[in-house]
């Protein structure tokens, strides 16, 4: 009696370690958003803008900077953010994105300047 619960014991364990379902590595895509911030005259790419991604009812904040050709990507969880970008002489611009599973959302904001703080003193 012992040895045949051994037995059993033993081919569920070996039942729930060599499933293929646990060999295989998860192959997830990277969620978030992504996209390129520009000028909204001549569409050049803004150079050391930053964007805020804050998650919708929660504390979760991701803030990057972009790249020399205005270029980001932020990865985040599935949810709904508050995503917003801004520039020095810009004024900034906020979208909600629903961010999902094996997916980067796109959000291309089109900053207008703002004289606004341009005024050396």
């Amino acid at each position: 009696m012992r040895k045949s619960i051994t037995l059993f014991l033993l081919s569920l364990l070996c039942a729930g370690v060599c499933s293929p379902q646990s060999s295989e590595p998860s192959r997830r895509l990277p969620s978030g958003v992504r996209g390129t911030v520009v000028h909204s005259v001549d569409h050049m790419p803004i150079r050391n803008a930053y964007v805020v991604a804050h998650g919708d009812g929660s504390e979760t904040v991701q803030v990057v900077r972009v790249s020399t050709e205005g270029k980001y990507s932020v990865e985040l969880p599935p949810a709904i953010y508050d995503v917003c970008v801004m520039a020095r002489s810009f004024s900034p611009t906020c979208r909600k994105i629903e961010v999902t599973l094996d997916g980067m959302m796109v959000f291309n904001p089109t900053l207008e300047v703002n004289p606004l703080g341009m005024q050396v003193n």
